[in-house]
């Protein structure tokens, strides 16, 4: 999607671009593809997309401060993506379970469950 065919399907109310208008600077305005239309482009997440916000702007904008954001938004990825791992391993490859564990083959018989 180029900026055209962005800006015709952002314009607002008032037949504005929204591109065109930046509130609180122009560290967007220069870009060739600003990166809210390369984040919704490519639907990319959150945190994702604030890295790249932050990535992208750092030299027009915060300075290290936004590299330090651009970290901080990349270190929460990596951490939610170490649980998902490690949820999904605990649903594909379950704890064995106390009969298992306990009862190997040579092992003693289990003892029958009386209802």
């Amino acid at each position: 999607m180029d900026r055209e065919t962005a800006g015709q399907s952002l314009v607002g109310v008032a037949g504005i671009d929204p591109l065109t208008v930046q509130v609180g600077g122009t560290h967007y305005k220069g870009m060739k593809i600003q990166p809210v239309e390369y984040i919704h482009a490519n639907n990319i997440g959150f945190c994702e997309g604030s890295a790249i916000k932050y990535l992208s702007r750092w030299r027009q904008k915060g300075g290290l401060q936004d590299l330090e954001k651009a970290k901080h938004f990349i270190d929460l990825l990596v951490e939610q993506e170490k649980k998902a791992t490690a949820d999904n391993r605990a649903l594909t490859h379950p704890a064995p379970n106390s009969y298992r564990a306990t009862h190997q083959e040579g092992g003693p018989a289990p003892t029958p469950i009386l209802t």
